[in-house]
């Protein structure tokens, strides 16, 4: 007799996880420092979604607010096992080497002593293999929780499954609302709880131009 595996449960709130390959929780819901000035600004959008119940951070090395994302960890005063931090390798840093010296670089940044998910920022060519074997090093002594991509169109995902020893445990890709604002920060989170039809769905898709505000993924050779 087969038996159908029970799906994962509908998130409910910003801080319900969903989980990552290897059984590693993620909260499913998490705000982004993309533009977030370093400093008060960011520590206080922090600290601020943590206090509505966010319990996911999201930067990156590039963005240059490492270091306030964790003093707002901190100053939340919630357990660091209460916090998932992602953040991400930049594209000068790739390569086998420079892939662990970054990700020190970010863990001392950040103050914390592991990283919940590291991802590879961008696709750069000719050194995203060796990349990815730095990556799986991190993930196999326990430095990073979980490891994965961002900013990968097929070609580029196809190419690391040919060589990955460890596979992705997630494609980041962008999806434009962020805030540093305490009232949009809260009002952000309250996506869930209601459902949308097939024709509402059909509607928002219809609305895609292709608009990448940042760098565009699908030139990367």
């Amino acid at each position: 007799m087969s038996t159908t595996p029970e799906p994962h449960p509908t998130p409910t709130g910003p801080a319900d996880t969903l989980p990552l390959r290897g059984g590693v929780p993620v909260p499913a819901l998490g705000p982004g420092v993309f533009r977030s000035p370093a400093g008060r600004v960011t520590q206080q959008a922090v600290t601020a979604a943590l206090d509505v119940g966010y319990r996911h951070i999201d930067t990156a090395a590039v963005y240059g607010n490492e270091a306030d994302v964790g003093h707002g960890v901190r100053e939340s005063g919630l357990d660091r096992e209460q916090v998932f931090i992602t953040t991400k390798l930049w594209n000068a840093d790739h390569g086998y080497q420079p892939t662990l010296d970054a990700f020190e670089r970010s863990r001392r940044l950040l103050g914390v002593d592991h990283i919940d998910l590291y991802l590879v920022h961008w696709p750069v060519p000719g050194k995203r293999l060796e990349t990815w074997r730095a990556m799986e090093h991190l993930l196999e002594t326990g430095k990073a929780r979980a490891i994965g991509v961002s900013n990968y169109m097929t070609r580029h995902l196809e190419e690391l499954l040919d060589h990955a020893q460890q596979l992705p445990s997630v494609n980041q890709f962008e999806i434009s609302p962020k805030s540093t604002h305490a009232d949009r920060v809260a009002g952000n989170a309250d996506v869930f709880g209601f459902t949308l039809t097939d024709a509402e769905m059909e509607t928002l898709d219809a609305l895609d131009q292709n608009l990448v505000t940042a760098w565009d993924p699908t030139t990367t050779p």
